[in-house]
């Protein structure tokens, strides 16, 4: 089992048993991360952040739309795999926690275009058009 940390497989030391707790049947592992893991995680992010502020809004959104892309392209996996891994019908995980569909965060991947059209926006006000502008 391993994290991917930095662009880089990093072998975890230890692993957890993920079980459905309507059968109790183990329906995965998953990688435990250490204390270290993670300022390894947090270090790479950190000096990955001046560089991903510095990219375009129109390509950072590019990204994230592509990513959300992917995500939808496997819904039905990640709707079986929340099912399992909480023992949820399969129409809950489908339409609560895997519906990309419907997530709030969607909307969001396009306030960077909304910022790159307006000077004066804010993040905020991207994320509620509705509030007004001191």
């Amino acid at each position: 089992m391993k994290h991917w940390i930095n662009g880089e497989d990093v072998s975890a030391e230890s692993t957890l048993d993920v079980v459905n707790p309507a059968n109790r049947t183990v329906v995965a592992r998953m990688p435990l991360g250490t204390p270290e893991d993670v300022d390894h995680a947090v270090a790479a992010a950190t000096k990955a952040l001046p560089a991903w502020a510095a990219t375009p809004l129109r390509e950072r959104a590019a990204k994230l739309k592509a990513l959300a892309h992917e995500l939808r392209k496997r819904n039905e996996d990640l709707a079986q795999a929340i099912s399992a891994e909480m023992g949820a019908p399969i129409s809950l995980a489908r339409a609560a926690q895997a519906g990309l569909r419907s997530s709030p965060t969607r909307p969001r991947i396009w306030q960077p275009l909304r910022l790159d059209r307006d000077p004066g926006a804010t993040p905020s006000s991207c994320a509620n058009p509705s509030a007004s502008s001191a």
